[in-house]
């Protein structure tokens, strides 16, 4: 391996190791991915685009296809390729192209127009491991799959039809092949009839203990008893048991599990029904993964999002985790009642990570401790929408006087990852800086590091909007990428996060209140100045209060400067009263201290900021009280002053934590107590002796360990992300997407403000409350661990 990276991989960490299709942009989609004899082997699907537009049931209503078509549908080379990657060189060689055949009336079609899944398996007649994949035969063929082996890599030649069929019936793709306890399991998601994709019609798993033979059993009850149940959509082993999702349409998936013990169809067990409670909105889980002890679930609706022949959707996707005892949590998604209880995103993040863009969550893997999950993003088509057709929001952004700016900034897939499963950070939100990008179909965790095969349909001509109209021409990045992600690796083409306006609500979901409520009559600054503009709008959502923190977002809290008052208040509860001196650590114009004095004497508190205006603002706001400004992370005050120190959010914004934290241990008196508030960051790396929460799920024991090793004792640390952090970010955001949606501010703006705000666009891991006390020994004695006495 690489060494583990602390803080996961970032967007510089990824370079580009196959650009467009391979060099043939007609390749669209890098279907699957596997690492066998120490290769990459990659499967392709070529002109999507143009498929979905000829042989697509429903119609999708854009101005104008984004890629040309052509008279007929087989006069484009549609046969489905396999490449191979070797990483000592950096070469590729594609080793197999699907065969033709001849169809009705003479036609010559492939073979297979998709290799969905590839994998490793070594059954019973097999002398080692070899790669199965199964074919998806075009519709016009009337007759299913066929499976293709190879024991070198290089020879594929076909062994049999991953099954029999069920009652007569065959099917024509296979989304997902898993070996498990001695058996390959696969699943049909799609029969021999046109114009319905995903669906099989018949929810049923095939289990071969020799698949080379052409032996196949029925592995479950046919549809697993609810004629609902159209598909198994994904399979995944988790532990002892295999895992199948279905696609239901009726009312959402189902996830079930066998131990795969004695002779089939074995025993299923129901984990999860009705959508997680979502209902239809979670038809299918589109991907699974285990990951610390847990499965976790890429719920969503088929085709992209949108199930337009059940008219279902469109909306964003959820990310669900199954715990050991069968139990579920919601991750990422809607707040709903269930039979289960009330569940609520522990991630604080609504549907598809708060991006109404995001059909699916694709793809996830594991890759050095660290779960990474990327997403199929729609927002490149807004290029080529029907703008009548298009609800409001949409058409505010369509609005805004650079698209082809918005679209290089927000457009493309979303990478994210996370050390926990439950506190996610982003890795790229535009495609590796390619709009075209629109989603992450596979991943692969090598030995060589992270593999990421991003899909890309828009080659090798693209329409370009002129003002004579629409006209098709070539594009340079057109055609489907491979990147690979490496902790040593550093990218040439460094990428700058771009997020769309996304942390808050997704738009979809903000029907609760209207527009003009939510606005609530806030006009657009007069623009001089982009930050000066920023920070007054950052004004508006503290009520004009001068307060700049995440706050505490107890119930009863309905706004920023309430919940930054609620802080103040939860801290200052931890102090004894008629405790003495206080000195007062924080980032606003006085605010903080304000609430501070009315539970204690202003003539107890003492204030200390660290910017010179900051500092103006709180003597006029209160003069009686003494503010002195310091040299982050200097305290201008001699040793062993102050009873107690307060300090909001100030550290872990700044850096130097443990030799801030050491200030602190020195103005104390000898049993003085420290109360603090402070968000904790990976990204950057930490230095030496500093909170490291990628280093563990658990940050509160970390956090204890830094101020121990700043020489405090009685430590102790609370994990408030959800109560402080997580909140803030959503209130926050929905706060300024709202007024993006009404027009009141553009995305230059708005993506300004929110790198303003606390925390800005960094990736944030964790929000502690901690408490500590100076040892109780006499003045001089008391100096931390590695510090010379002064």
């Amino acid at each position: 391996m690489n060494g583990r990276s602390f803080g996961g991989l970032n967007a510089v960490n990824f370079r580009k190791i196959a650009p467009n299709g391979f060099g043939d942009p007609h390749n669209s989609y890098p279907h699957a991915m596997t690492w066998f004899n120490d290769r990459l082997y990659v499967t392709t699907t070529r002109d999507n685009l143009v498929i979905l537009k000829m042989r697509s049931p429903f119609e999708i209503p854009l101005e104008f296809w984004p890629v040309p078509l052509p008279q007929d549908l087989w006069d484009l080379d549609l046969r489905a390729q396999i490449w191979r990657h070797d990483p000592a060189d950096g070469s590729w060689e594609k080793v197999h192209t699907s065969p033709m055949t001849t169809g009705p009336g003479g036609v010559e079609v492939p073979l297979s127009i998709a290799y969905r899944t590839i994998g490793a398996f070594q059954g019973r007649s097999d002398r080692a491991p070899a790669l199965y994949v199964p074919t998806f035969a075009p519709s016009m063929l009337g007759v299913g799959s066929v499976l293709l082996r190879s024991e070198d890599g290089v020879a594929f030649s076909e062994v049999s039809g991953p099954g029999p069929g069920v009652e007569g019936q065959s099917f024509r793709s296979f989304r997902t092949m898993v070996p498990f306890k001695g058996r390959l399991f696969t699943a049909p998601t799609m029969g021999v009839e046109r114009g319905k994709p995903n669906i099989a019609g018949a929810a049923v798993v095939l289990a071969s203990d020799d698949p080379a033979s052409g032996s196949w059993e029925v592995a479950n009850e046919i549809d697993f008893g609810d004629p609902g149940n159209l598909s198994v959509f994904e399979m995944v082993v988790h532990g002892e048991h295999l895992y199948a999702s279905t696609l239901n349409v009726q009312t959402g998936l189902q996830i079930w599990k066998t131990d795969g013990e004695g002779r089939p169809p074995f025993r299923w067990t129901r984990v999860v029904t009705h959508g997680a409670w979502r209902g239809k909105l979670n038809e299918a889980a589109v991907t699974m993964l285990p990951f610390k002890g847990s499965l976790f679930v890429g719920a969503a609706i088929q085709n992209g999002g949108y199930d337009r022949i059940h008219k279902i959707g469109p909306a964003a996707p959820e990310l669900i985790r199954i715990n050991p005892d069968d139990s579920w949590d919601l991750i990422v998604g809607d707040a709903r009642t269930t039979p289960d209880g009330l569940k609520v995103p522990l991630s604080g993040m609504g549907p598809g990570f708060n991006n109404p863009f995001a059909g699916y969550f694709w793809q996830m893997c594991e890759h050095d401790g660290w779960l990474y999950l990327g997403t199929f993003d729609s927002f490149v088509f807004l290029e080529y929408a029907l703008i009548p057709d298009t609800p409001e929001w949409p058409k505010n952004l369509l609005k805004m006087s650079s698209l082809d700016a918005l679209l290089r900034r927000c457009a493309g897939f979303d990478l994210w990852r996370s050390a926990d499963g439950v506190r996610w950070a982003p890795v790229s939100r535009n495609g590796f800086n390619n709009r075209f990008n629109y989603g992450v179909r596979t991943m692969c965790s090598t030995p060589r590091g992270l593999y990421v095969g991003a899909t890309n349909p828009f080659g090798p001509d693209v329409a370009v909007r002129h003002e004579g109209g629409w006209q098709y021409e070539p594009n340079p990045a057109g055609g489907l990428e491979v990147w690979l992600g490496s902790a040593m690796a550093m990218s040439e083409v460094p990428e700058a996060r771009e997020p769309l306006p996304l942390a808050g609500d997704t738009v979809p979901h903000l029907g609760e209140l209207s527009l003009d409520e939510a606005v609530g009559g806030g006009g657009e600054p007069e623009i001089t100045d982009l930050d000066e503009a920023a920070d007054r709008w950052i004004d508006h959502l503290y009520g004009e209060s001068g307060y700049r923190g995440f706050g505490y977002w107890r119930e009863d809290v309905r706004s920023a400067n309430a919940a930054c008052r609620a802080l103040v208040e939860e801290m200052a509860s931890l102090i004894p009263s008629g405790a003495g001196s206080i000195l007062e650590i924080a980032t606003d114009t006085g605010e903080s201290a304000q609430a501070l004095i009315e539970r204690r004497s202003a003539d107890a508190v003492t204030g200390v900021r660290f910017d010179r205006p900051q500092t103006a603002a709180c003597r006029r706001l209160l003069p009686r009280v003494r503010f002195k400004r310091g040299r982050w992370p200097r305290l201008p005050f001699r040793r062993g002053v102050f009873d107690h120190v307060i300090c909001i959010d100030v550290p872990g914004r700044r850096g130097d934590r443990l030799r801030a934290l050491r200030e602190m241990h020195r103005v104390l008196k000898p049993g003085g107590g420290l109360v603090i508030a402070d968000m904790l960051s990976a990204d950057p790396l930490p230095p030496t002796g500093e909170v490291r929460p990628g280093d563990t799920a658990d940050a509160p024991p970390a956090y204890e360990a830094v101020l121990r090793a700043a020489g405090f004792e009685d430590a102790r640390a609370l994990d408030r992300s959800f109560e402080c952090w997580t909140s803030f970010r959503k209130h926050s955001t929905r706060f300024f997407l709202m007024r993006l949606l009404a027009g009141l501010m553009d995305l230059e703006l708005y993506r300004r403000i929110i790198s303003r705000l606390p925390g800005g666009e960094g990736a944030i891991d964790g929000y502690v409350l901690a408490t500590a006390r100076r040892p109780p020994t006499t003045p001089g004695a008391g100096a931390p661990p590695g510090r010379k006495r002064s």
